[in-house]
């Protein structure tokens, strides 16, 4: 533990050297563009599969959606038939 201390004692008697904004811009930009570059090579397609929407379509005979089947679809569905009886 001493050690540690006189470590950190040591560096807060230094001066620290002034960082160029040029130079760290450029370094994190060029780390900013591999790192997305290499992200994007490597995972891009997996990704565009786990987050596609996935629509699936039921389609019920008349009969079976009288019945009962209409209760089995998702809360959400929108029905495409005819509006005029709405």
């Amino acid at each position: 533990m001493a050690w540690v201390a006189l470590l950190a004692v040591a560096y807060l008697r230094r001066p620290a050297p002034a960082l160029a904004p040029r130079g760290l811009a450029i370094v994190s930009s060029l780390a900013l563009l591999i790192g997305g570059g290499w992200h994007v090579t490597t995972s891009h397609a997996a990704d565009v599969a786990r987050y596609t929407v996935r629509q699936e379509t039921r389609v019920l005979s008349h009969q079976a959606w009288w019945t009962d089947a209409w209760q089995g679809l998702p809360g959400d569905s929108i029905w495409k038939g005819n509006t005029s009886s709405r």
